[in-house]
């Protein structure tokens, strides 16, 4: 059984979040992950063609490249963004070189109008992934408006939180008709699939507190499968081909719920890292911060020198700190030994390895009120 969508709806749904980005077209998918993937193949890249991308990333980004048989090369990161690099970017540049992929991380923007002129001097087709940013657009605020495609996400725990759903965003409409035309090939969620998608958000909604943020987060990496090193074939399967899907309605509605609060939820963020800013001082950040206190991150970054015992302590506490990346640069890999799968040499990043160590995210969620803040600045201060 398939499960049926007002005719209009996904027209409605994109155009509403096309604004909201101030981009000329929106196509919407079930996860940002096919997106990627559609956006790449609508750019004619081919199989051997390689890719520059951050390895401060989430394992499903390489996946999906490498489920296209591209090659994925990685560009080690500056500490005072946690964004590519653009010297060690163009260091990594060879004839096979077709795209760059600028990854917002935590929903920074530093150091995008330098790899932007990176990709223009070579011609390189440049996708900025949004996955951590705000769908919002401020005088100091632009995710999406420098690379030739955007990819943004909805998922549960993304900072527009819609349940599940992912959007390419162009200026392009001949690129936006090509990425339109794939997305329209991929099956409808059948009910069950559609439910339990639902169910999901339903329980991120409700029973997400920061009080409860540890014992949810050990549920879900026992009964998560994704979290365990698996061969790329089964990863691939699992990850990228097994979930592509068209959005459903009941995706597409949830959606257009949550871009009604998008201004208010950006402001909610904004002060949750001004706060953290102010109270933390420039120092906890690794590096020179890009105007934080104006700018809606998904997590305000702390560097700590023991992060193990840091994560522990707030564990004890029943304090929200988030472990994003848990120990290794690809996201939830614990082992660099481990990444040679998403075709990731150990040793090659150093600054992104160092980072893994001791990243630590402070989280901005509407959940976070003043006080939930108070809280975790004040752990924060007792435990430096």
């Amino acid at each position: 059984m398939m499960v049926s969508r007002m005719p209009d709806i996904t027209g409605q749904y994109e155009q509403i979040f096309a604004g909201h980005v101030e981009a000329g077209n929106a196509v919407a998918f079930s996860f940002a992950r096919h997106a990627l993937v559609a956006a790449l193949t609508a750019a004619g890249l081919q199989p051997g063609d390689e890719i520059l991308l951050s390895p401060l990333t989430c394992k499903v980004v390489p996946l999906a490249i490498l489920s296209l048989g591209l090659k994925p090369v990685y560009a080690d990161i500056s500490p005072a963004t946690l964004n590519i690099d653009p010297v060690h970017a163009g260091s990594r540049l060879s004839s096979a070189t077709r795209a760059i992929l600028f990854q917002h991380t935590y929903g920074h923007p530093g150091g995008v109008d330098a790899v932007t002129a990176l990709a223009s001097r070579h011609k390189l087709f440049m996708v900025e992934d949004c996955a951590q940013c705000m769908p919002h657009c401020t005088e100091t605020y632009r995710p999406g408006q420098y690379g030739a495609v955007a990819i943004f996400s909805n998922n549960a725990g993304k900072p527009l939180s819609a349940g599940s759903g992912g959007v390419a965003v162009t200026d392009s409409a001949q690129l936006a008709s090509r990425i339109r035309d794939l997305r329209d090939r991929l099956p409808h969620w059948k009910l069950a699939g559609d439910l339990r998608v639902s169910a999901e958000t339903w329980l991120h909604r409700h029973l997400l507190r920061p009080s409860l943020y540890w014992t949810l987060f050990d549920l879900h990496r026992r009964m998560a499968g994704n979290y365990s090193q698996r061969p790329l074939d089964t990863e691939i399967t699992a990850e990228i081909t097994a979930t592509a899907r068209q959005p459903s309605t009941r995706q597409l509605r949830r959606g257009l719920r949550a871009l009604r609060d998008v201004a208010d939820i950006a402001r909610h963020r904004t002060a949750c890292c001004a706060d953290y800013r102010a109270a933390l001082g420039p120092d906890a950040w690794p590096g020179a911060p890009y105007d934080s206190g104006r700018v809606p991150l998904y997590y305000y970054p702390l560097l700590s020198d023991n992060k193990a015992a840091l994560l522990q302590r707030a564990r004890k506490s029943r304090i929200e700190l988030v472990p994003w990346p848990v120990a290794a640069p690809i996201y939830p890999l614990e082992h660099v030994d481990e990444l040679s799968v998403y075709g990731y040499r150990p040793g090659a990043c150093p600054q992104a390895e160092a980072l893994a160590g001791g990243l630590v995210g402070l989280p901005t969620h509407p959940r976070i009120t003043p006080a939930v803040r108070r809280q975790i600045i004040d752990f924060l201060q007792a435990s430096h």
